[in-house]
C-alpha cells in the first residue's frame, strides 16, 4: 500500500507497512471497549442477527404467545420476547475495515482524525439535551416532556457505557501500527503539468483512490 501526502508544493509518497493480524486483534479491541453499547428489549416475530456476536451481546429470547401474521389464511406465528445489548461500533472501526480492504484514504483519515465523525462524550450530548429542554416553554408540555423522557434514556444508555472508554484515545494507538516510508518525492506542478498533458482531469481519477485526490 502507498499513503500520499501533500506538503506544502510536493507530494511525498511512502510506502505503507502493518502486521494484519496485530491491526486485526487491535480491531476486536477497540469494538469491545469504545463500542456505544445500547440495552435493547422488545416482543417480536422476527429475531434479530443473533449470530453477529461482536454487535449482539447477552442476547435471551422467550416464547411468550402467538399470533396470526399477514392475511386470513396465514399461518400462526411465535411471538418472542427479545433482550440483548446492542453495541454501535466508533467510526474509528469503519476506517480500520477500510484499509484492511486496502483503501489507503483510510490512512490519511486515521492520520489526521476528525473526531466530529465519532459520536460526542455522554456529558457533552447530556449538557446539549438539557439546555434544549430547559429552552422549551412550559406551556409545550408534550415536547417537553418528550425531551425528558430522551434524558432519561440517555442517561440509562450512559449508565451502561459507564466502563467504556473514549475511542479518540486510541487513534494514537492504530497510528502506531503503520510504519511509513518515503519512497519519492514530486512537485504539484509537474503532476498537473501531466495531467494536463494528457488530458486527465480529477474526475478520471477512481473514487477508490481518495488518497491521490486528496493531494491534488
Amino acid at each position: 500500500m502507498y499513503y500520499y501526502k501533500k506538503n506544502n508544493d510536493r507530494i511525498e509518497k511512502y510506502s505503507v507497512q502493518f502486521c494484519e493480524n496485530s491491526l486485526k486483534d487491535l480491531r476486536i479491541r477497540i469494538i469491545n471497549r469504545c463500542s456505544e453499547i445500547t440495552h435493547m428489549e422488545y416482543d417480536e416475530i422476527e429475531a434479530p442477527n443473533y449470530f453477529d456476536y461482536l454487535k449482539i451481546r447477552n442476547y435471551s429470547q422467550t416464547k411468550t404467545g402467538r399470533t396470526k401474521y399477514g392475511d386470513f389464511y396465514s399461518m400462526d406465528k411465535n411471538i418472542y420476547h427479545f433482550s440483548y445489548n446492542h453495541y454501535e461500533f466508533p467510526y474509528l472501526i469503519t476506517l480500520i475495515d477500510n484499509l484492511l480492504a486496502g483503501d489507503s484514504f483510510a490512512l490519511h483519515e486515521i492520520l489526521n482524525p476528525d473526531y466530529a465523525k465519532e459520536k460526542a462524550p455522554f456529558s457533552e450530548r447530556i449538557e446539549k439535551l438539557e439546555k434544549e429542554i430547559n429552552s422549551i416553554p412550559n406551556q409545550n408540555y408534550t415536547e417537553k416532556a418528550g425531551k425528558l423522557e430522551e434524558l432519561k434514556d440517555l442517561f440509562e444508555t450512559a449508565k451502561l457505557n459507564a466502563n467504556q472508554e473514549d475511542v479518540r484515545m486510541y487513534y494514537d494507538i492504530v497510528k502506531d501500527e503503520f510504519l511509513l516510508k518515503l519512497v519519492d518525492v514530486v512537485d504539484v506542478s509537474d503532476v498537473k503539468k501531466v495531467m494536463t498533458f494528457f488530458n486527465i482531469s480529477k474526475d478520471d481519477i477512481k473514487i477508490s483512490d481518495n488518497n491521490i485526490l486528496s493531494v491534488l
